[in-house]
């Protein structure tokens, strides 16, 4: 089930003056959104791993367990509304070399026939070193990203399970790197990445990769006032018949400016975010596959730094549900939560 789906950032006419004025080349075009596919994409990592006989550490499992994202809170009382004339001109800026940390959670619950309920847990912090490559007054940004620090935990029903196989994919990842061209408005225009890994890691990239660009924010051209919203879509699809995998949905994303808040001597924009989204698919081999329908929706919030033209901490929760329908008939619902959490290390304390 770890395969990519070609995702199409649109912004929507009908509620953002912005699109009109983008050229179709400006619009990123992105492989994958079903994040809700994490937890299948990294056992699946594991279980490669763990049947490669020349790959074995002997490495002892860390004591701990990563802890969950730790999500900021902004009270409507911090929040300044009034006096901002013109409104915000949001948008991305060649920033100094800074550290992010991206932590992941994903629970998924499920129905299993011979077992009943169980549960499913992936959890994966890394550290993103950014370093900007560009000049400054630029319409397009070439950054990059340094991985380090990476730890991964699978538990089911509570229990962490695959603690030498998860050891190795944190080696693996470790010390990857990424060059991305961005526009000053947050769309990806290009990405490649700048280490070699061999193509099972290159799909656990992938999903990072992914993660990081829902937890990028997209601006209009246009300055935004407090109140108003702007709304992007991420258009999702796959037709690979050779890999018997198949996918169409798409995900909105409407955002809305609520005010200014400062901390720490800076300012920042405060956007909360809301998630809607399906998706519907098959996998398998002929003869042997299986339907699914997914809907999700969420919420999110943005800190951006109106000065330096950074986001500072970008949070994202999505709640989805899964039906998976086999060629016996056989309906397996599955819910899944999604927490993905980035935020500038130097400002974790906000």
């Amino acid at each position: 089930m770890a395969r990519y789906i070609r995702a199409h950032h649109e912004l929507l006419p009908d509620l953002s003056p912005l699109n009109s004025n983008l050229p179709a080349q400006t619009r990123s075009t992105q492989r994958l959104y079903p994040l809700f596919l994490l937890g299948f994409g990294l056992i699946a990592l594991g279980s490669y791993l763990g049947h490669q006989s020349y790959f074995k550490p002997n490495l002892a499992p860390r004591p701990d367990v990563i802890a969950a994202p730790s999500m900021l809170e902004v009270s409507e009382a911090e929040l300044v509304v009034d006096g901002i004339d013109g409104g915000l001109d949001l948008r991305y800026l060649p920033d100094a070399s800074h550290q992010l940390e991206l932590t992941m959670r994903q629970q998924n619950s499920y129905v299993s026939p011979t077992t009943g309920e169980r549960s499913l847990e992936t959890r994966l912090s890394m550290l993103v070193r950014e370093t900007s490559l560009s000049a400054e007054d630029v319409d397009e940004l070439s950054i990059e990203r340094a991985f380090s620090n990476v730890r991964v935990d699978v538990l089911e029903d509570g229990r962490r399970i695959g603690a030498d196989i998860t050891r190795q994919l944190e080696m693996l990842l470790k010390g990857a790197e990424q060059r991305i061209a961005m526009s000053e408005r947050g769309q990806i225009e290009r990405f490649e990445w700048l280490s070699d890994t061999n193509a099972q890691v290159r799909q656990t990239l992938n999903l990072v990769d992914d993660a990081a660009r829902l937890l990028t924010t997209h601006f209009r051209r246009e300055p935004v006032h407090v109140g108003e919203e702007w709304t992007y879509r991420v258009r999702s699809e796959a037709h690979q018949p050779s890999e018997g995998f198949e996918a169409d949905g798409n995900l909105v994303v409407t955002n809305r400016l609520v005010g200014v808040v400062e901390r720490a001597g800076r300012e920042y924009a405060v956007i909360r975010q809301r998630f809607e989204g399906k998706l519907t698919g098959a996998f398998g081999e002929a003869g042997k596959t299986t339907t699914y329908r997914m809907r999700s929706e969420g919420s999110g919030m943005v800190l951006f730094d109106i000065e330096r033209g950074a986001i500072y901490s970008s949070q994202v929760e999505l709640e989805r549900t899964t039906e998976f329908e086999a060629l016996d008939g056989l309906e397996i619902p599955q819910t899944s939560r999604v927490e993905l959490h980035l935020v500038r290390r130097d400002l974790a304390h906000l």
